[in-house]
């Protein structure tokens, strides 16, 4: 247990340790610190008791390299939304990275002023919960078959918070007219056909495995976890149409097709994995620019 000292005595340890194989993490740290530290170069070692090929042995085992340590660091599950921010392409200057809603409809239940720094900037992704769950609870059939989009979307929200679908806070944070123009689109109107014949699913979620390399730079192609859940989906003429809502204050399609590419593909990919059906589109509802969009 006592410090060694250039010489003999560490001499000794050396070439028991690598007869007898008895290499520890303590003893590698040990001896890793005596070489470099207090013996200099290792080339000067005293070589009177030591075997300089047992030294080579040793400094063969001590340099060796795992070669898959660039896996050692990696997540073995990922979900979408940690891949889509790691991949995010940047966005014109002066456009907000993460955005959400529209610029007239960011008055809050609590004015702005009152609101810390962490609120404000989780508010728009309540906005955007809020309205992913009122749009999993909506009945599209019922809204299809209602003269007045915004009366009926109104009437579907009370509904819901009055079976305790929604919270008190989902209810107040969701615009109705916004909404019922969504509801007006055509894309609504095949969703309101799909579930009709019963092949509309909303929050649909998923796991799939994908090579590593696929989402870490420079790691190997070992399998690593996606998890997700997609909007809604439906079937048509036999294949899979995907939808994702999009709350994001944006100015073009393109900033969104950018943003959630890589999400919507894997999406895809999930999806015709799990049910070995084609995907006919994929497809983005930008609830600020009012459209669908293609990806």
């Amino acid at each position: 247990q006592s410090m060694l000292t250039p010489g003999e005595p560490f001499q000794n340890v050396f070439a028991q340790c690598i007869h007898y194989n008895k290499i520890g993490s303590d003893a590698v740290g040990y001896l890793l610190f005596y070489v470099h530290t207090v013996s200099g170069n290792p080339d000067t070692v005293q070589q009177d008791n030591a075997d300089k090929k047992r030294y080579e042995a040793l400094d063969e085992k001590l340099s060796w390299n795992y070669p898959f340590a660039s896996d050692t660091d990696l997540k073995t599950k990922i979900s979408v939304s940690e891949l889509k921010r790691r991949q995010t392409m940047v966005l014109e200057e002066g456009t907000p990275a993460h955005e959400e809603w529209f610029p007239q409809e960011r008055e809050s239940l609590v004015p702005a002023f009152l609101r810390t720094q962490a609120e404000q900037e989780n508010y728009g992704a309540m906005r955007g919960s809020a309205v992913h769950k009122v749009m999993e609870e909506v009945d599209f059939v019922q809204s299809a078959n209602s003269s007045n989009k915004t009366a009926d979307i109104r009437k579907q929200i009370e509904h819901m918070f009055a079976e305790g679908r929604i919270t008190k806070e989902m209810k107040e944070l969701v615009r109705p007219g916004m909404l019922a123009r969504f509801l007006r689109h055509p894309i609504a109107l095949r969703m309101a056909k799909a579930q009709e014949q019963g092949v509309l699913y909303k929050e649909q979620p998923f796991v799939m495995g994908i090579e590593a390399s696929r989402v870490y730079e420079g790691a190997s192609d070992e399998l690593v976890l996606i998890q997700g859940i997609v909007d809604v989906c439906w079937e048509e003429e036999g294949a899979l149409v995907i939808l994702d809502y999009k709350t994001d204050a944006v100015t073009k399609a393109q900033q969104l097709t950018k943003r959630y590419q890589v999400q919507l593909d894997l999406y895809g990919e999930a999806l015709q994995k799990a049910t070995g059906k084609k995907i006919k589109e994929k497809l983005i509802y930008s609830f600020s620019l009012h459209k669908e969009i293609a990806v």
